[in-house]
C-alpha cells in the first residue's frame, strides 16, 4: 500500500480513513460534518435539507452507519464504516477541515482491511473502486443502490438530460436520481 500523509489521491479525487471518535462516532455524522462544509445552498442540492434528510433517517431507526453516498463537485462523496474506521472517498475540491482526523494505519490494519474487502491494490484506484462498488444509501434522493457497473455503456452509466451518474438499484433497474426513470441495463 502506498500512503501519501494519510491521504491516497490521484489528483482530482482523494481518499482517507479517519478513526471512529467522540467528533465522528458514526458515518453520519462525518457526512454532516462534509456536507456543511461543502456550503451548497442552491444548484445540484441544498446542505441544510441534506443535512435534515440524515437527521430525519436517523429518527426513523436507520442505522446511522449505513454507507452513504452524496453529491460532490467531480464525484460523489462515499463514505462506509468498518469497525473502529471510516473509509471516505471525495473529490479534492472542498476543504473539509479532516486534516487532523486522517490517520494513517498500521501494516496490519491496512492487510486486514485489504482481506475483507478484498483490495488487491490500495492505491487510489483500489480503494475508491472498493468503495464504487459498495451500496450505498443516497440521502438526496433516499434511494439506496450503487453506482452502476463498468460493464454498461456511457449512455447507461449516465442520464441523458442530467449528465449524472445513474444508480444501480438492488433489481439490477437504473435510475436517474433526479427524473427518475428506470429501465433495466442491457450488458
Amino acid at each position: 500500500m502506498k500512503i501519501r500523509n494519510g491521504f491516497v489521491s490521484n489528483s482530482s479525487s482523494s481518499s482517507f480513513v479517519i478513526t471512529v471518535s467522540a467528533t465522528f462516532p458514526n458515518v453520519f455524522a462525518l457526512a454532516k460534518h462534509m456536507i456543511s462544509k461543502r456550503e451548497w445552498t442552491t444548484g445540484r442540492g441544498n446542505d441544510t435539507e441534506l443535512r435534515q434528510n440524515i437527521r430525519n433517517a436517523y429518527t426513523r431507526g436507520m442505522d446511522p452507519d449505513t454507507p452513504l453516498a452524496f453529491s460532490t463537485c467531480n464525484y460523489n462523496t462515499r463514505i462506509m464504516r468498518d469497525g473502529r474506521f471510516l473509509l471516505v472517498s471525495t473529490c479534492t475540491n472542498h476543504e473539509f477541515d479532516l486534516d487532523d482526523h486522517v490517520v494513517i494505519l498500521s501494516q496490519q490494519d491496512e492487510e486486514d482491511l485489504q482481506q475483507r474487502h478484498n483490495i488487491t491494490d490500495w492505491d487510489a484506484a483500489g480503494f475508491e473502486n472498493f468503495l464504487y462498488d459498495t451500496t450505498l444509501w443516497y440521502p438526496e434522493w433516499n434511494l439506496t443502490g450503487k453506482a452502476p457497473s463498468s460493464d454498461l455503456s456511457f449512455d447507461q452509466k449516465y442520464c441523458n438530460l442530467h449528465r449524472d451518474y445513474k444508480i444501480e438499484l438492488q433489481d439490477g433497474s437504473v435510475v436517474c436520481p433526479a427524473c427518475k426513470r428506470h429501465r433495466k441495463p442491457k450488458i
